[in-house]
């Protein structure tokens, strides 16, 4: 009698791991999607060769705020400045630039401003907006 109870508490232990071992190997999620994403990598790419706007760095001196940004190409580049309604404070750049790096000096101790600046590269009808 105590062999069949032994007997019939290992099959249902048995039992219990397959049935626990089938469902903890669940399945990746189905995307409801029509056009899933999928990750390919973790490293940041730039949208388009066109430029890269980088995030601007304040300096020690006199509220100025260095802005970077490099262009692939020469083409026309407009770069502005705005307050956080949208209205446009100043425009730092309206001119046709050679292929390379650039840093632009905004200093905005003449500005009163109330809220957060935001910078806008624009390079052939592609436009970049960052924080400062």
């Amino acid at each position: 009698m105590f062999t069949i109870k032994l007997i019939k508490s290992i099959c249902l232990v048995v039992f219990l791991m397959t049935i626990s071992n089938v469902f903890s190997q669940e399945k990746t999620p189905v995307s409801k999607s029509v056009y899933p994403a999928i990750q390919t990598s973790s490293v940041q790419k730039p949208i388009t060769d066109l430029f890269i706007l980088h995030s601007s760095a304040s300096t020690s001196c006199d509220n100025v705020t260095i802005i970077e940004f490099e262009l692939g190409e020469e083409a026309n580049v407009v770069l502005t400045v705005s307050n956080s309604k949208g209205e446009l404070l100043e425009t730092l750049v309206d001119d046709v630039m050679d292929q390379g790096d650039y840093k632009i000096h905004f200093k905005s101790a003449g500005l009163i401003v109330s809220g957060e600046l935001t910078y806008k590269l624009e390079v052939k009808g592609i436009s970049g907006v960052k924080n400062m």
